[in-house]
């Protein structure tokens, strides 16, 4: 493990990290848009993997991304019954795949081969979900942490549902704010003003929310103000009839080392 990538710097650099997201956009077009809700930070969490496990010295080539991305999503677009298609595809990962996460505590971190920077992926997620008959899958958002050498912690999201569009951003991540959004998101009602307060710092920050105008479709949510968009999208988790959780995707950094390794065995460290 070396310290070659300093994956903090290299995600605040947003230009060069959204032209790369642009050139890619094509590639990683997996859901098809009417199942819109987490396309975008699922198509971006993905991507940040595959960052995440590429030499650095080849960080900027789309063509070796491109490469990964391509055989992770043939995997996943099979009609086998795979982790990778469930978490992709059909966003209805195996129960064993989701674990439940109530603190900082109960995150496990996965090491990175070309950084001393850890990984973990979560998502807010419908908790009874292996129950649940939804065409839309399970997960309402896909977001990952980054633990540094230091210990410091920073949480990478990117957004996009009918009503927001945020491009990804890094902030740094407290175990108290972040332990007070687990309990406020089992019970949003009650402790809404604290899941408004996480939101707002993390997932929609109303300074980087964007006009988002891509379908017929969407054209009255995007002629609403943006406070009355944002206030759209809160409501999702805090009116939802279904109980949302935070949980971890225990096994997605695995699957995508695993690919990447046998594409380039210099990453297997």
């Amino acid at each position: 493990m070396t310290e070659t990538f300093d994956v903090v710097a290299f995600l605040r650099r947003t230009d060069d990290v959204n032209q790369l997201m642009r050139q890619l956009s094509e590639q990683v077009s997996t859901r098809s848009m009417w199942q819109r809700l987490t396309t975008s930070c699922r198509k971006w969490q993905l991507v940040l993997l595959c960052l995440l496990h590429t030499d650095p010295r080849r960080i900027d080539s789309v063509p070796h991304i491109k490469a990964i991305l391509h055989a992770i999503l043939q995997q996943s677009e099979s009609e086998c019954p795979t982790p990778l298609r469930a978490l992709i595809v059909r966003n209805r990962p195996s129960p064993d795949e989701v674990v439940p996460v109530s603190t900082l505590d109960d995150v496990a971190w996965s090491d990175t081969p070309f950084s001393t920077t850890r990984v973990a992926c979560l998502c807010l997620y419908i908790a009874d979900y292996p129950t649940l008959r939804r065409p839309d899958g399970c997960i309402l958002h896909y977001f990952t942490l980054l633990q540094c050498a230091n210990r410091r912690v920073y949480l990478n999201s990117s957004y996009a549902s009918d009503y927001v569009c945020v491009s990804q951003c890094t902030r740094a991540l407290s175990r108290r704010a972040f332990d007070a959004f687990c309990v406020a998101i089992d019970d949003p009602r009650r402790l809404e003003r604290e899941v408004r307060a996480f939101f707002a710092a993390f997932f929609i920050p109303r300074l980087l929310v964007q006009t988002r105008v891509e379908h017929e479709t969407e054209r009255d949510h995007q002629m609403q103000p943006l406070d009355a968009r944002i206030e759209s999208e809160i409501q999702v988790y805090t009116r939802n009839r279904y109980k949302i959780a935070v949980g971890q995707l225990s096994q997605y950094s695995h699957h995508i080392q695993d690919i990447a390794c046998s594409l380039d065995h210099a990453s297997c460290g």
